[in-house]
């Protein structure tokens, strides 16, 4: 014996018990079972239980939209904020970063470096690396602290497949034994549409100078620091959260441009 859906005056009973899931797939069975869900007022009450933020937007402008679309816009928003974020498409081991930081003024190399990142050490999951370095060597004769002008390049490199570059900017350098040079600039909104829109990332650049000057009379920089830093809180992302920002200018269509 086949079961039998309950009548359209039982759903219409119980219609206002229903939670907003129920109420919707109950509004799909049939035409009358259609009819008996449609009322504004059923609608209504469940916004205002699970969403009572939308009453704003029907303030607004109470004929533009029903209380059931305005429900159906909020629950998809709700599931689209909830769905678990993918892992990144590219792995941090398949990517070098390539470092420059040029003196303007004596026209060389303070620092110039390609580092793989499968060679780098990770710190609690953040997407902020250390680099030691013995062999960079800042010319500084004289006492007191001396203040360069220097440009300043950290490049991303994708094997084969493409390159962002995370700093390309111009700024002083206060060259002094023992102190920390520290340059940050904002990276742009991810995609080929980002315009004028921030991305509230900046890319983080330090430079760690020895305390004291070789038997040459020249400080070294010792270390080398890169990182993401996220303006909304100052903390730096974690190394998933960097790789997802960086696949959408490595694997952007734009890249694949022909020169």
């Amino acid at each position: 014996m086949s079961r039998r859906s309950p009548s359209w005056e039982v759903v219409d009973l119980v219609a206002n018990r229903f939670d907003g899931k129920t109420l919707a797939l109950a509004s799909c069975v049939c035409k009358s079972w259609y009819d008996i869900t449609l009322p504004e007022l059923l609608w209504e009450k469940r916004c205002t239980t699970d969403y009572p933020y939308l009453s704003a937007l029907k303030l607004v402008d109470p004929a533009a939209v029903t209380y059931r679309r305005l429900y159906a816009m909020a629950h998809v928003a709700s599931v689209r904020r909830a769905k678990p974020v993918p892992k990144p498409r590219i792995s941090l081991n398949d990517l070098t970063f390539i470092v420059d930081v040029y003196s303007k003024k004596t026209n060389c190399h303070i620092v110039k470096m390609l580092k793989p990142c499968k060679e780098l050490e990770l710190e609690n999951d953040i997407f902020r690396f250390n680099i030691e370095t013995g062999n960079e060597n800042v010319n500084f004769s004289g006492s007191g602290v001396i203040i360069e002008e220097v440009k300043m390049t950290w490049s991303v490199v994708y094997g084969c497949e493409g390159m962002f570059n995370m700093m390309d900017c111009d700024g002083k350098l206060s060259l002094c034994g023992g102190l920390e040079g520290c340059f940050s600039d904002e990276l742009p909104s991810p995609g080929c549409c980002g315009g004028g829109v921030s991305s509230g990332i900046v890319a983080d650049l330090k430079l760690g100078l020895s305390k004291k000057r070789d038997e040459n009379g020249r400080f070294k920089v010792e270390k080398v620091s890169v990182g993401m830093l996220s303006v909304v809180n100052w903390r730096y992302l974690t190394i998933d959260d960097g790789l997802r920002y960086l696949q959408h200018f490595i694997l952007s269509p734009c890249n694949n441009i022909i020169v």
